[in-house]
C-alpha cells in the first residue's frame, strides 16, 4: 500500500529500509512499476490477480485516518475504487513499467471490500475467479451475498445465487472434479449476516455480522448454476475472519490455483490455514472489540476421498427469516 495510514511508522520504515530510498529523495513505498498510477497503490481490502499477461486488481477501497466504530467521528475516510483496473507489467530486464492501464467501473456491484476472491475452474474447462460476497452494500450497512464471475472476456455479475454463510474474507480451498465437471469452494469460520438452524431449516439473521463458527461450501455445477451447503463439521471456535489458505507445493493444481480433486487419494493432507482473528464471542463490535485477538493456531486441513460421515445440508432462501438483534 502507499497510503500513509499505514497503522504503524515502524512497518514503513522497515518497508521503505527493504526496498531502499531512491536518490531523489522520496521513498521507495512511492515508486515502483507503478509510478505514475496512484490508484494502484492506495487500495486495501482489494485482490490483485494475473490473467493470462493481464493483472487485474479488484475492487477495495482507499482508507484514510485512524479507523473507529464511530463512522461519523471524524476519525477517518475511506473511498471505494468502485472498479476492476486492468494493466500489464513491462519487464526489459532492467527496468518495470506499467503499460494498458484500464478502468471498469460498477458502483453499484463492485463497491466492496474484504471479500473472497476464490480461483474458478468454470463448466467450459475456463480458468477465472469468483468474487464472493463482501462488505458493504451501497448505502446499507450490510454485506453482499451476490457474487461475480471473471474471466478473461471481462466480469458477469450473479443476481440469481446468494451465499448467505459467509460474507467476509476468510480461508477458502477451491477444489475442482473434472470428473463431474463441478467446483467446490470450501469457507472455513469467519463473518456472517445469516446462520442456519438445522433443527428448523430457517435461517436466522444477526444484522450486526458476527464471526461464525461455520463451514460451508459452494458448489457450481456442470450447468453452470451455484448452490450453497452447511457442513456439519465446523472451526473450534470464532475464527478464520481474515485467515489464509496456504496449499502445500506437492498437490496437483491448475495455473490459477485450483486444486485439482481427482488427483488426490484416501486421506490427505492439502494444506494449511494461518492467521485471522479469534474472538470470544460472535458479537463483540458492540461490547469490548479488544476482546479479539490475532490467532496463533495453524489448522491442517486434510481431504477425505472415501466416504466419511460429514453430511451437507442444503441451504435454501426461506420464505421468512428469523431476525436477531431485531
Amino acid at each position: 500500500t502507499d497510503n500513509p495510514s499505514l497503522p504503524l511508522a515502524e512497518t514503513r520504515e522497515l518497508l521503505e529500509e527493504i526496498l531502499a530510498s531512491r536518490p531523489s529523495g522520496e521513498t521507495a513505498l512511492q515508486y515502483g512499476p507503478t509510478l505514475g498510477h496512484p490508484e494502484l497503490r492506495e487500495l486495501t481490502g482489494a485482490h490483485l490477480q494475473k490473467l493470462d499477461n493481464t493483472y487485474y486488481l479488484f475492487f477495495g477501497h482507499r482508507f484514510d485516518g485512524t479507523f473507529s466504530e464511530n463512522t461519523t467521528g471524524g476519525f477517518f475516510t475511506q473511498t471505494y475504487s468502485n472498479s476492476v483496473r486492468t494493466f500489464t507489467i513491462n519487464d526489459d530486464g532492467t527496468n518495470l513499467s506499467v503499460s494498458g492501464f484500464a478502468e471498469n467501473i460498477d458502483t453499484n456491484n463492485f463497491h466492496r471490500r474484504d471479500y473472497n476472491l476464490v480461483p474458478q475452474v468454470f463448466p467450459d474447462g475456463e480458468q477465472g475467479f469468483t468474487a464472493f460476497s463482501g462488505v458493504f452494500q451501497k448505502g446499507i450497512n450490510i454485506p453482499y451475498f451476490t457474487t461475480i464471475d471473471i474471466n478473461a472476456n471481462g466480469t458477469t455479475h450473479i443476481p440469481g445465487f446468494n451465499q448467505n454463510l459467509s460474507q467476509y474474507h476468510n480461508a477458502v480451498v477451491p477444489l475442482y472434479d473434472s470428473v463431474g465437471n463441478t467446483m467446490h469452494s470450501l469457507f472455513f469460520g469467519g463473518m456472517s449476516m445469516y446462520r442456519l438452524d438445522t433443527v428448523n431449516s430457517e435461517l436466522i439473521t444477526d444484522s450486526l455480522v458476527p464471526f461464525v463458527n461455520t463451514i460451508s461450501k459452494v458448489t457450481r455445477s456442470a450447468e453452470n448454476t451455484l448452490s450453497e451447503f452447511l457442513l456439519s463439521d465446523s472451526m473450534p471456535g470464532f475464527l478464520g475472519s481474515n485467515s489464509h489458505f496456504i496449499p502445500l507445493d506437492n498437490i496437483t493444481k491448475y495455473d490459477n490455483g485450483v486444486l485439482k480433486l481427482n488427483s488426490i487419494t484416501g486421506r490427505t493432507l492439502i494444506g494449511h490455514i494461518v492467521g485471522g482473528v479469534e474472538s470470544p464471542e460472535a458479537n463483540i463490535s458492540e461490547t469490548d472489540p479488544s476482546l479479539s485477538i490475532a490467532s496463533n493456531r495453524i489448522f491442517e486441513v486434510y481431504i477425505e476421498t472415501s466416504p466419511i460421515s460429514v453430511q451437507e445440508i442444503k441451504v435454501r432462501e426461506p420464505a421468512t427469516l428469523l431476525v436477531f438483534p431485531n
